[in-house]
């Protein structure tokens, strides 16, 4: 194939403007299929990675319910068993999701490494929770206070009572002052009888299901009776400078005083912890530790979903990216073909028309005048016959010319 023919530059110019358009449309189905098979691939990985989280977030929900079922009715056997169950069902879900390692970038695996690291905790503050709840003394911190504390102090003021009454009750019979002492240390340790009773029904109405009005007037009567006690004990220890108190009537007397004021301390403690949010163990171990767990489990998880959403985002992104590159494709097309247009325009103009043009103007030079017209130089396989065969054509027209002269000017016989 002559290269220099406009055939072959025109098959030339179509293969090329052939591979260009094949490249485009394969690199076009390529992108397309690899892009759908992508999207496809993620839009699966997603839908398993909800289950999954959907999966958690149900046996989290359903551990919540568990613990507050236990709450309720702790004695039931079932209750317990619930809640370990249930929170064994979250680490179960917890380690499933976490082998799908190959479906997880490294934020999402982190959210649910996390997840399990909380759910651990989450059972080790439940089992703590439920041995706080089945044992009163545990769940009751005030209930341990007056055993340890108040208890025995105020034993110690009886038996001061008690020493103080059997030594005025020998003499009170044949001494008026001495049965005046007997009738008041009756009267005091009545009242300290009164004030040990109410701080039992204060502790019954506080760790019962009493509203706290009740408390509140308890505590008021309370601190009343306190003040009638302290003013009875504040006459007694008066009669301490007299004559007709024993010995062992005014050390009562002052035993009872300093355990009645160390129990009175004591007694504060307690109304400081019935009037916080520490009355019940359990309550703070479920506020303090499980909800604040269970809401970081949510929070974990909220995360992971929004991880999925920016998952679809990046699909979406990643589609409209591919029509952004199809467009530009379609574009870079379009402007080769115009320059291939523009370009063959002109080149067809060179090597086409301009020559031809040129050649109409040698003939019709030719035709007129005779003379020797100027012709152009050739371009192109054709033009270059064209010019060959005109050239050639009018050297024999010249010479059929010069013939037919030399025949009419000459003898045809003699040649003169």
């Amino acid at each position: 194939m002559d290269l220099y023919s406009l055939r072959s530059r025109y098959a030339f110019i179509s293969i090329v403007l052939g591979l260009l358009v094949l490249v485009a449309a394969t690199t076009g189905h390529y992108l397309l299929t690899h892009t759908r098979e992508e999207s496809a691939q993620h839009i699966d990985n997603r839908q398993h990675l909800l289950a999954q989280s959907r999966q958690i977030r149900d046996t989290i929900w359903q551990a919540r319910e568990a613990i507050g079922q236990f709450l309720i009715d702790p004695d039931r056997q079932d209750n317990q068993t619930r809640v370990h169950r249930s929170i064994a069902d979250v680490i179960a879900s917890t380690d499933r999701l976490l082998a799908m390692r190959d479906r997880l970038n490294q934020q999402q695996f982190a959210h649910i490494q996390h997840v399990l690291a909380l759910t651990h905790r989450l059972q080790k503050a439940a089992l703590e929770l439920i041995r706080i709840r089945l044992d009163t003394r545990l769940q009751f911190p005030s209930l341990v206070l007056a055993r340890d504390e108040l208890v025995p102090r105020q034993q110690k003021v009886f038996d001061a009572f008690d020493s103080a009454l059997e030594e005025t009750a020998d003499q009170q019979s044949t001494d008026h002052q001495q049965f005046a002492l007997y009738q008041q240390l009756v009267q005091a340790r009545h009242r300290w009888s009164i004030i040990i009773s109410s701080v039992r029904m204060l502790i019954a109405s506080r760790l019962g299901s009493y509203g706290m009005d009740t408390v509140t007037t308890q505590e008021r009567d309370i601190k009343l009776f306190i003040a009638d006690f302290n003013s009875m004990m504040h006459k007694l220890k008066g009669m301490q400078s007299g004559k007709h108190m024993g010995f062992n009537t005014s050390i009562a007397i002052d035993d009872i005083i300093n355990q009645s004021a160390d129990w009175y301390r004591n007694y504060q403690k307690l109304i400081d912890i019935h009037n916080s949010d520490k009355w019940r163990s359990d309550v703070v171990q479920l506020h303090e530790r499980i909800n604040p767990v269970l809401e970081n489990i949510w929070t974990e998880l909220l995360s992971f979903d929004e991880t999925l959403e920016h998952s679809a985002e990046d699909d979406i992104n990643m589609l409209g990216s591919l029509a952004q590159q199809q467009g530009r494709m379609m574009w870079g097309i379009g402007i080769v073909g115009l320059v291939f247009i523009i370009l063959g325009y002109f080149g067809f103009e060179r090597a086409v028309l301009k020559p031809m043009l040129l050649l109409a103007n040698a003939f019709l030079q030719e035709a007129r005048s005779g003379g020797t017209a100027t012709l152009p130089k050739p371009t192109s396989a054709e033009t270059r016959d064209l010019i060959s065969a005109f050239t050639e054509m009018r050297n024999q027209i010249q010479s059929r010319q010069q013939a037919l002269e030399h025949q009419a000017q000459h003898d045809t016989l003699t040649g003169l």
